[in-house]
């Protein structure tokens, strides 16, 4: 049994966590490469994945596919620790979690499935009174790109828009439809929240299943022409 077999084994006995974090730490010292970058530059936006070659990247991409299909997909309930532990990591390493890496295939989503309109939830956000729609709404966008694809995420943004025009995406008539999904997926973890998700595409009579590849989202430009973290 190797030391990932084994972690995995560990996991499954625990019913609650208290150190998720610590978890997830523990794993990604699993991931390829991870351990060639110094603790200092493991930067919480996770750019350091910029430096990584294209070939490293698909040993990583192989890794959490790996992951997938051998300990959720296969054994695991998706509202497990174990399986929270590889979604918290996957979207980590997706590259998705800069803002900037973000935009950039953002806007390729666009580019191919019509203009999503990300500022008219953002703006809902009121830190006064502590509501933040547009927290609820990227957190769900990035765990569908990562767990279920870009397609089928389109899918599901234009069942959950009641959508008519191909190339636009009224997120505004998808938030006060499904405001009451969103505002309960803050309190759900990664696993529950695919899961709530295929509940509801079900309900809209529509079919997505998660991904069985992992994707990676990096940088397309050169690292030396990566911008400034603002």
């Amino acid at each position: 049994m190797s030391s990932l077999d084994h972690f995995f084994l560990e996991l499954q006995t625990l019913k609650a966590s208290t150190d998720l974090e610590g978890l997830v730490a523990q794993f990604s010292e699993f991931v390829p490469h991870f351990s060639e970058i110094s603790p200092e530059n493991r930067d919480s936006n996770f750019r350091f994945l910029s430096q990584f070659s294209a070939a490293q990247r698909e040993d990583i991409r192989a890794f959490f596919s790996t992951s997938w299909a051998k300990f959720v997909r296969g054994k695991l309930a998706l509202d497990s620790i174990a399986a929270e532990v590889i979604l918290i990591a996957s979207l980590r390493f997706s590259g998705l979690y800069d803002n900037q890496f973000f935009a950039q295939h953002f806007e390729d989503f666009q580019t191919t499935y019509g203009y999503c309109p990300l500022e008219l939830i953002l703006d809902m956000d009121d830190e006064a009174s502590g509501y933040f729609p547009g927290l609820f709404f990227m957190r769900w966008l990035m765990i569908c790109f990562v767990g279920f694809g870009m397609p089928a995420t389109a899918k599901l943004l234009s069942a959950f828009c009641w959508r008519h025009d191909e190339s636009y995406f009224d997120l505004e008539k998808m938030w006060f439809g499904h405001d009451d999904f969103f505002e309960k997926s803050a309190d759900l973890s990664l696993g529950a929240l695919i899961v709530a998700t295929e509940a509801l595409a079900k309900e809209l009579q529509i079919e997505v299943t998660m991904s069985p590849d992992f994707p990676i989202f990096y940088p397309v430009f050169p690292v030396a022409d990566l911008p400034d973290e603002e």
